[in-house]
């Protein structure tokens, strides 16, 4: 080759080197550990990690920044003892809505064993990737198989799967369920041509403790009328447990604390979602666990349409979990809706 030919070709060697120091700065690792006494796998891209455990019913119990604070709730070891059903927190996932399990079963609450308690299989997949594939959940003959892994723009991936192996069919919806050490505040979006009078739909009536304020703009102009609620702010409070669900136009949610968002998302399907009314199901849900102290818990749940499986059939929920530094480390009505919009997947 001559020596003008390697000028020239230089442009397209740096350019493939810079390809890949990006691709090996978005690279995920996949390594094997221990969390609190349980085998467990260490997912990272550099920056931020998760820990799942798949004895732990495939839960993940660790999400956050390296060297930074676990945003997942654990259980302190003391609430595990004993016999029946165990909430080690984290994160997992669920066959949903939860008003079906007794249909088909025979109470609300606990989860079946099958559901979550029993040990999953867990796999390392290729390019940094990892599975966990559950039982087969009685009554329901579908299993939960979940795949985790973190995407180019840093966010942690998790794919979830139900699949029907046994059985007649059944009308489920996917229903994962992250368990948050109490934030400073959640913030659902909301909708503008919502079904319901505040954007929200309370089960039951709230406590007196609740903190749960639909944020409403200034009307730019007198007699302007007063827009409807595009964004609800909850401060989790204990002494009361409580529970609400939004048709939000985006599935997302926001939990802040300490001047950091952590955000989750997922792709809106026009559909009909859980329960609801007709036309209006809820696409995003938060719960508050009343309990106080260490105990204090809330869920962030996105929800998938409601889907009827047949045998060898399977549907797929794809969540992207992201934290965001705020500027100024305050959360505003503006910098909380503009993160909770959708992003390429």
């Amino acid at each position: 080759m001559s020596f003008s030919n390697t000028l020239a070709f230089q442009p397209i060697l740096l350019l493939s080197a810079l390809f890949f120091l990006v691709a090996m700065c978005h690279a995920t690792t996949v390594e094997k550990t221990t969390y609190h006494g349980h085998e467990a796998y260490r997912l990272s891209d550099g920056k931020t990690e998760a820990v799942i455990v798949p004895s732990l019913s495939g839960r993940v119990m660790r999400f956050g920044a390296i060297g930074g604070a676990n945003w997942l709730w654990n259980a302190l070891p003391e609430r595990l003892q004993g016999n029946g059903y165990k909430n080690y927190g984290g994160d997992k996932t669920f066959a949903g809505p939860h008003p079906v399990w007794n249909t088909f079963t025979d109470s609300l609450w606990p989860p079946e064993p099958t559901w979550d308690g029993a040990a999953h299989i867990g796999q390392i997949l290729p390019d940094g990737k990892f599975k966990t594939t559950g039982n087969v959940w009685r009554g329901f003959g579908v299993r939960v198989i979940r795949e985790f892994s973190f995407n180019a723009a840093g966010e942690f991936v998790v794919s979830q799967t139900l699949e029907k192996v046994e059985g007649e069919p059944r009308v489920l919806a996917i229903w994962p369920v992250t368990q948050v050490a109490p934030p400073d505040a959640v913030y659902v979006p909301l909708n503008e041509k919502s079904a319901y009078l505040w954007g929200y739909h309370p089960y039951g009536t709230l406590p007196k403790t609740a903190r749960v304020e639909p944020l409403v703009e200034t009307p730019t102009q007198i007699g302007t009328p007063t827009p409807r609620p595009r964004l609800l702010k909850i401060t989790p409070t204990s002494g009361g447990g409580y529970k609400l669900g939004a048709d939000s136009p985006v599935v997302s949610i926001a939990a802040v604390k300490d001047g950091v968002a952590f955000v989750q998302r997922t792709e809106k399907i026009k559909a009909q979602y859980p329960e609801g009314v007709e036309g209006a199901g809820l696409t995003v849900e938060f719960y508050n666990h009343g309990e106080g102290g260490a105990a204090h818990y809330i869920e962030l749940e996105l929800m998938s349409p409601l889907y009827s499986l047949k045998m060898g059939e399977s549907k797929t929920l794809v969540t992207r979990w992201s934290l965001h530094a705020l500027p100024g480390k305050i959360a505003t009505p503006e910098s909380i809706s503009q993160l909770l919009q959708p992003t390429a997947n």
